[in-house]
Formats: structure tokens, C-alpha cells, sequence
């Protein structure tokens, strides 16, 4: 996971930025919770 790169975007399909998000391990998989948004957002991990 530590190759990758989480980023977000609001539009589709350009935008993209850093998610600004901590990704943690929790059992076997790799997660980041983003808070609720009142606006669609997209992510995408970028390797």
C-alpha cells in the first residue's frame, strides 16, 4: 500500500488531488473513512 496514493476529486475526470486521508490497516485490508459530504466525491488510488 505504501506505493500507492489516495486521491479525491469532486468532477470527474479531472481534479484530482491528495485525499488528505490517514489510511489505516484493520485486519487484512487497507481503509481511510472520509467524513459525510453533502457534494459526490470521488477517489481513486494512483500508484
Amino acid at each position: 500500500m505504501a506505493s500507492y496514493t489516495l486521491q479525491k476529486s469532486a468532477t470527474l475526470p479531472s481534479g484530482w488531488g491528495a485525499a488528505g486521508l490517514t489510511v489505516v490497516t484493520e485486519g487484512s485490508e487497507s481503509v481511510a473513512y472520509a467524513p459525510a459530504s453533502a457534494s459526490a466525491q470521488f477517489y481513486r488510488l494512483m500508484k
